[in-house]
């Protein structure tokens, strides 16, 4: 797929999203610039894959087998203690023309709604135990709380508002109604993994090849780069070390201005005289940093000093 293709998809899908309200977080708005400067506190979007997804299942064709989606929320199974989150929400734009193939999920659930434009139809199957697709058994429906049943292979028609819940198992593709235009829909599901958690019959790629002849608009959710400094992630703890010892060096640099400056003896003075304002260095490695503070009066040298 041409990078140009790709972001002409993307403005597409963003003009769609101002024109039905569907407002998005910053990160989506971020430049390649951008993320080549964002630091640890956005490795969430980086781990759960947020963000831009534009795909045509690698067939070449996107106009004909492609979708448009962005990931705005989602968790990660993987990474679960750092991201407790079990569910996720996506945005798709889908054109008229356009065909998002026939897929199951083994662990996903979803429900698909239409957000807004067109009526989007999406055909279901019931699933065998081999995992082929069942052209004979009847397919249990869930529409916005009505619960019917539909011959294997039925398109359910869904207008601007309308939802499908899509369980677990149930082969279902995507395409728009002719003559009602693009539509926008919305998915709100349990975690999503689309590196393990479509199963595509037939068999095809999920994220495609991108043949740069264009400089990228925005990146998509498999491409940031990985985080150079700062927040809080696995690989952060150096940067934050660095950080706090910058800041201790300007801190002591701040007090020690604001004391004058190191102390300096006068000629022929004892250390420790009572009038001397001196440095109490701690032990290495018992933590903080120097600090001034006015020596204690000491009597003169005697056995108790030896």
């Amino acid at each position: 797929m041409k990078r140009s293709e790709i972001n002409r998809a993307l403005k597409e899908l963003e003009a769609m999203c101002e024109k039905h309200r569907c407002y998005l977080p910053p990160f989506c708005s971020f430049t390649p610039e951008q993320w080549q400067s964002a630091g640890h506190e956005y490795d969430e979007v980086r781990d759960c894959m947020l963000g831009w997804d534009i795909t045509d299942y690698g067939q070449g064709d996107f106009d004909k087998i492609g979708f448009s989606l962005v990931t705005i929320r989602n968790g990660n199974r993987a990474m679960a203690d750092k991201y407790p989150k079990v569910y996720a929400e996506k945005l798709l734009y889908l054109k008229e023309g356009q065909y998002s193939p026939n897929h199951f999920h083994w662990f996903k659930t979803e429900d698909i709604i239409n957000r807004g434009g067109g009526n989007v139809l999406i055909r279901v199957y019931n699933s065998l135990p081999n995992e082929e697709i069942d052209y004979e058994s009847d397919v249990t429906v869930h529409t916005d709380g009505r619960t019917y049943t539909v011959p294997a292979g039925t398109q359910i028609r869904l207008t601007p508002g309308e939802s499908i819940f899509v369980q677990q198992y149930l082969y279902h593709d995507f395409s728009v109604e002719p003559g009602t235009g693009p539509v926008l829909l919305g998915e709100v599901s349990q975690c999503n993994d689309d590196n393990t958690d479509n199963r595509f019959n037939p068999p095809m790629g999920r994220f495609p090849a991108i043949e740069e002849d264009a400089p990228p608009y925005r990146l998509l959710c498999d491409a940031f780069p990985a985080a150079k400094y700062g927040g809080v992630s696995n690989g952060c703890c150096g940067a934050w070390r660095t950080a706090d010892r910058f800041y201790l060096r300007r801190h002591r640099r701040r007090r020690l201005s604001h004391h004058g400056g190191p102390p300096r003896r006068r000629a022929g003075q004892l250390p420790g005289g009572s009038d001397q304002v001196r440095r109490q260095d701690r032990p290495a490695g018992q933590g903080g940093h120097r600090h001034l503070r006015p020596a204690p009066h000491r009597h003169p040298p005697d056995r108790r000093d030896r």
